[in-house]
């Protein structure tokens, strides 16, 4: 709705659809959980075809060649690093200079190559489904250029922080090597530079938490200490 027609404001006019979106813990909790093995295959084999259509996406025809974070940067990547240290320097916390280094290096050394577009938050819990069906993608206001491992990195992590113990008896999301292997099975391109990107998501995910847990009681931040040391730990090996 460009000129504000039918919302007042220039804005945007999704469509609805019917259907549940998986757990933060998709794999514990929700439709993945709940399908069968042969059901869980084919929804993961869906989301992988999506998530390739949208790194297939011709840039250029779609008039996205500008279609990046607003924020300083010589390329796409540095801009996606920075824009996310603007909102880490704007909480202000007393956690700001550890990451410091972190944001440092993840500019200096962010791989170069044809930008692609992204979804930008492509967690399962973004993936709505009918029964075994896919029917959409959620939550689209991170979506930016960078490069097609980023979205791929963000669900590898996730699928590690938020899995159920093993001995929990409730299914466990594949290995990264399964991950990356079923979106080339879906026609997804060669992947590179796949440590950069998961360091660059657990980065993501450190300044997210953060910033949701200013809002959040003392109680309820320890909590989810577990899980923020695992991503510092891997930010800084």
């Amino acid at each position: 709705d460009a000129d504000g027609r039918w919302l007042g404001v220039p804005g945007f006019v999704m469509v609805a659809a019917r259907g549940t979106a998986p757990n933060a813990s998709a794999f514990a909790r929700g439709p993945l959980a709940e399908a069968s093995a042969e059901d869980r295959a084919r929804m993961l084999a869906q989301v992988m075809q999506a998530l390739v259509r949208v790194h297939q996406t011709d840039v250029s025809a779609a008039g996205l060649d500008d279609f990046m974070m607003n924020a300083p940067g010589e390329t796409a990547m540095q801009r996606y690093v920075n824009w996310y240290w603007r909102s880490w320097e704007w909480f202000q916390l007393p956690e700001y200079a550890r990451l410091l280094p972190v944001q440092r290096w993840l500019v200096a050394n962010a791989p170069s190559g044809k930008p692609e577009l992204l979804h930008g938050d492509a967690s399962l819990h973004n993936y709505l489904f009918d029964g075994a069906r896919l029917v959409g993608m959620l939550d689209w206001e991170m979506s930016t250029l960078g490069r097609a491992e980023a979205d791929l990195a963000l669900q590898c992590v996730g699928n590690a922080l938020f899995a159920a113990p093993r001995d929990s008896g409730v299914p466990q999301p594949p290995g990264e090597a399964q991950w990356l292997e079923m979106y080339q099975r879906a026609g997804g391109r060669a992947l590179h530079d796949f440590d950069y990107f998961k360091k660059l998501a657990n980065y993501l995910v450190i300044v997210c938490i953060y910033g949701l847990q200013r809002h959040l009681p003392a109680e309820a931040r320890r909590a989810q200490d577990p899980l923020l040391n695992r991503c510092w730990a891997q930010l800084e090996a």
